[in-house]
């Protein structure tokens, strides 16, 4: 008896220790699993050692000691200004470059405790091109101008000056070349493939001065469209909502009709358009953009950006309910005027004018 009783009594010493260590090693394991968590980031574009961005979140850890945060591939922590266990602040480590088939983007992962890291979610925004240098510094219409710089992307975007496109000789990730095209003194204007714009640098051009003291073209023509809309007809804007509108008594000026606010956005340049599909993109997750070729109603006249595929956007056309892709700015240009609808300056005049930020 009393040996069975002593078994017994070790036995439930034996269950007691397992239950503790057990507890503790629990413990330890859920201490490690447990990770941070970014919700937001800003701005989502930046320039390499000159941009500061703020992450916010949650699990940072109250101070930064052991833990780190990545920018890309980098260990950026030596560059953070502030740390809270909600927010970082950090500056944007130089020597950072875009992932060539990752749209351009770089990745911010925070881990608390690096000698345990469980990397967070990531939060994921764009690096911009660098315009560094360019020569001739002045020039003449039809004359070629060399840029140098980073991160231009290796598909082909576009340049323009003053709002006028320069015809491409040369593109690629470090360099570009351009015809000069028939403009007065200004700005050069880089756009990558994938909507991203450059640094700006000045061209003196000879032979047209200065820019004019008057306002850009399209300044003062959505000034005046917006004082030619005297009353709105809400009815109308809802039926015409989702659609891109010609104006066929102009010069066939397009413009969006926004679903949300029932106001018509301009679609003036590459550039107009694409910032347009950016800012008014509803996300949504791979699977329902590739589950769908007649789409619900719900999403109907919307763009859609595909949040798990490098955000690429679809705009779904009212007229058969189907998507079609805005690839490059020139392809998302080029297609929204394909689908507009011609529209009559007196009906135009009666939906209100807005501006993307």
């Amino acid at each position: 008896m009393s040996a069975r009783g002593g078994s017994a009594s070790g036995g439930k010493k034996i269950i007691v220790v397992c239950i503790i260590i057990f507890a503790v090693f629990g413990i330890a394991l859920a201490s490690q699993a447990s990770t941070a968590h970014i919700s937001s980031i800003s701005p989502t574009s930046v320039l390499p050692g000159e941009t500061v961005v703020t992450v916010l979140g949650s699990g940072f850890g109250d101070v930064e000691g052991e833990s780190v945060v990545f920018f890309g591939l980098y260990d950026w922590s030596m560059d953070v200004t502030y740390w809270s266990d909600t927010k970082i602040i950090a500056l944007a480590p130089e020597g950072l470059y875009y992932y060539p088939g990752r749209d351009y983007t770089v990745a911010v992962s925070v881990c608390v405790n690096a000698f345990t890291c469980t990397p967070s979610n990531r939060a994921d925004f764009r690096v911009k091109p660098q315009i560094t240098d360019f020569y001739p510094k002045t020039a003449k219409a039809g004359d070629r101008v060399d840029l140098t710089g980073k991160d231009f992307g290796y598909d082909t975007g576009f340049v323009t000056i003053n709002g006028r496109s320069a015809e491409l000789t040369y593109w690629g990730n470090e360099s570009v070349s351009f015809l000069v095209p028939d403009t007065y003194s200004g700005d050069i204007n880089l756009t990558s493939n994938h909507g991203r714009e450059a640094t700006v640098v000045s061209l003196d051009i000879q032979g047209f001065g200065a820019e004019p003291a008057s306002e850009p073209a399209s300044v003062s023509f959505l000034a005046n469209e917006k004082s030619l809309v005297k009353s709105i007809d809400w009815n109308l804007a809802r039926r015409l909502q989702g659609n891109i509108l010609l104006q066929v008594e102009e010069n066939g000026e397009g413009w969006y009709v926004y679903p949300d606010d029932l106001s018509k956005y301009y679609l003036g340049r590459p550039a107009d358009a694409f910032a347009v599909m950016r800012e008014l993109g509803l996300g949504a997750t791979h699977d329902f953009i590739t589950s769908y070729t007649i789409y619900p109603s719900h999403v109907v006249g919307k763009i859609l950006l595909d949040v798990e595929d490098s955000g690429k956007a679809y705009y779904i056309y009212p007229k058969d309910k189907k998507a079609y892709y805005l690839g490059r700015p020139a392809d998302a240009f080029a297609v929204m005027r394909e689908l507009g609808l011609g529209i009559t300056n007196k009906d135009i005049r009666k939906i209100q004018v807005w501006e993307v930020n």
